[in-house]
């Protein structure tokens, strides 16, 4: 593995970790008031392009990251 592909993998914890936290903050208190649902569309819907483009150029680490955000963001908005 490269030196970039390492980077890529930092990245994606650093991507992942604080939308899982708010995920369990959201899903733990119930509390939805200040999140935006079309900010949270939009995320959904341009991740779900960033996965299919990273899976077109075979680059795993934006694969992972931004199918696990998009995922998230998927759970919170059908919570809401």
């Amino acid at each position: 593995m490269t030196k970039v592909q390492y980077l890529g993998y930092v990245a994606v914890a650093f991507s992942v970790v604080p939308l899982m936290a708010q995920l369990f903050h959201t899903f733990s208190t119930r509390k939805y008031k200040g999140l935006s649902m079309w900010r949270t569309t939009l995320d959904i819907i341009g991740c779900t392009c960033w996965v299919i483009y990273g899976i077109f150029n075979n680059d795993i680490p934006l694969s992972i990251s931004t199918s696990f955000i998009a995922l998230s963001n998927l759970i919170i908005f059908c919570m809401y």
